[in-house]
Order: structure tokens, then sequence, then C-alpha cells
């Protein structure tokens, strides 16, 4: 009877060893009813299932991450599809935050903010174009004043319309407009 305890029970811890709790659970309890009243033995055989509780919950907790993670991805395609960069960003940010490894997530994320600078760019470029256009047509009617009043000081004014500017300045200084 104590040999065969002493074998479950060593049994039981070489299973632990390996990771194979299912088989140590049942070496513990075969090991407990050789010696039912033996503390170490009932010691093993809760932390065995402790062990095998956790890893249960993680493997649950693990499967509802996924889920949640596979729905956010969803909706974050949606708003890229649908071209609404800032909030389809704001979505893959929240899979990262599930998921930091996420790789899907990471290249999308930079893909939304090269959208979000090319966007950025384009309505800067069409500021310039119009503010160029306006600065043309007063020009032709040597309206200088307001060829320099059209570059004032704004943000993001380029060289070329500042030098523009100066130009109509000395021009002002010598013509009179119409």
């Amino acid at each position: 009877r104590e040999r065969k305890y002493a074998e479950n029970f060593k049994k039981g811890v070489s299973e632990m060893n390996i990771k194979s709790y299912n088989l140590a659970l049942a070496s513990f309890q075969k090991a407990n009813t050789f010696k039912p009243d033996d503390q170490v033995v009932q010691d093993k055989i809760s932390e065995v299932q402790q062990i095998l509780d956790d890893l249960a919950n993680a493997l649950a907790n693990d499967k509802e991450r996924k889920a949640q993670v596979d729905a956010i991805i969803k909706e974050a395609n949606g708003l890229f599809d649908k071209r609404d960069w800032s909030q389809a960003k704001l979505k893959y940010q929240q899979v990262l935050a599930l998921d930091p490894r996420q790789p899907y997530s990471k290249s999308r994320t930079v893909e939304c903010d090269a959208k979000l600078q090319e966007e950025k760019n384009a309505v800067a470029e069409a500021d310039y174009k119009a503010l160029i256009a306006q600065a043309d047509n007063n020009f032709e009617k040597k309206d200088f004043l307001s060829v320099t009043n059209t570059f004032g000081f704004r943000p993001g004014v380029t060289a070329a319309a500042v030098g523009m500017q100066r130009h109509c300045k000395v021009i002002t200084g010598e013509y009179t407009a119409d």
C-alpha cells in the first residue's frame, strides 16, 4: 500500500514537471486512494486543480480577447474602406492596446498616418494654388496692394510666395494701383 502510494505520488510529481497536469492529477488522486488522510497528496491535488483552472481561464480569456480583436479589426477595416483614416487609426490602436504584437494593426496604423498626411498635403497644396491664383489675378489687374495683402503672414506660405510679395511691394512703391 505504501509502495503504491509512493509510486503514484512520484509519477504525479514527474508529470507535473513536464506540465502533463491531467495525468498528474490522475496520479495524485490514485495515490490519495492509498493514503486518503495524507495532507501532502491533497495539497498536490489542489495545486494541480488550480493550475488546470488557471489554464482554462487563460484559454477562455484568450478566446474572448481574440474575438474582441477580430471585431475591432473588422470595424477598423470598414472605416479604412470608407477613407475615415483618423477613426480607423483609433480602432487599430485599440487592437494594439489589447495585443501589442499584432502586425496587421501596426501596418494599418502606419497606412492611416500616411493617408492622413496625403490628405493634409493635398489640402495645403489646394490652398496654396488658390492663394497663388488670387495673387496672379490681382497682379494682372495691377492691384499690387491686394497682391501683398493676399499673402500676409500665413503659415505654410512658400519662399516663392514671399518673393512675389516682396516684388509687389517694390512695384507698389513705384506705381499706384489702377
